[in-house]
């Protein structure tokens, strides 16, 4: 559950830098993907779980 709460402020954050204006560097870029991956991973875990409890 840490990892998910961990993923889950930083894609807040990567809303809050999102703001209209803002260059993103290509290290901003890539990280962006990272913890985009991450979070689909950590989803896909979870739903996955979550279907195997209810069978």
């Amino acid at each position: 559950m840490k990892k998910l709460q961990k993923l889950i402020g930083d894609l807040e954050l990567m809303v809050g830098a999102a703001e209209p204006g803002i260059v993103m560097t290509e290290n901003m870029s890539i990280s962006c993907s990272i913890t985009l991956l991450e979070a689909i991973n950590e989803l896909k875990k979870t739903l996955e779980a979550k279907r195997l409890q209810n069978t």
